[in-house]
């Protein structure tokens, strides 16, 4: 038996299989760490970090200069930086990078998804009600004439699945499970509707 490790891509391939046939009995892509950026620094923004953390995602807390919370109150992210909004050009953007605005601020709603127009990130969450953010959209356009409407389209807001949830915990709960699958493209229903891959249950014996 034999392990093989082969870069494919962005890609990490790990491989078992027997090195005198060369054929792979297991094979498993591990793909480059999720970033995570939260715009919050209440409970449920410290819930958000840890459960994400949880999850081996790098998490990078951005709060308004002046909250006065310190890096100990977000468990498990790797960085704690304080932003007006006009620093946000130096944090980490790619295709690999969510974000998730929820600062319970309107105003800082607003700056936060004003800088992060241009980043071209994977997934921008916005917490709060429909209404809301049909307001924010409103006065994203009034502020920027030229923004793009592809991103207001691709906005998840309000961010989460429906799961009921109510306590900080649950709100994480919900926003992660967006998240995860939206990263690995699934629908986020239940397991129970997921089609077998191969013979149907009902074929086998």
């Amino acid at each position: 038996m034999g392990t093989c490790l082969m870069l494919d891509g962005r890609q990490l391939r790990v491989g078992h299989g027997t090195v005198d046939e060369g054929l792979p009995l297991f094979e498993q892509l591990l793909g480059p760490v999720l970033r995570l950026l939260i715009f919050g620094g209440e409970h449920d923004a410290a819930a958000l970090s840890a459960l994400a953390a949880q999850l081996g995602w790098h998490v990078c807390v951005v709060l308004s200069p002046r909250d006065r919370r310190t890096a100990k109150d977000f468990p498990g992210a790797a960085e704690v930086l304080w932003s007006d909004g006009t620093g946000t050009e130096a944090l980490p953007a790619d295709d690999r990078t969510m974000a998730v605005v929820m600062t319970h601020n309107y105003a800082r709603d607003l700056t936060c998804l004003l800088q992060l127009a241009e980043k071209g990130l994977a997934y921008v969450g916005l917490l709060g009600p429909v209404a809301r953010r049909e307001r924010l959209f409103a006065d994203l356009m009034d502020r920027r004439m030229d923004l793009d409407p592809d991103f207001l389209e691709s906005i998840h807001g309000p961010a989460g699945l429906d799961l009921g949830a109510v306590t900080p915990q649950e709100i994480a709960l919900s926003i992660v499970s967006e998240l995860l699958a939206y990263d690995r493209k699934r629908s986020g229903g239940a397991m129970r509707q997921v089609r077998p891959v191969g013979r149907a249950l009902d074929q086998q014996t």
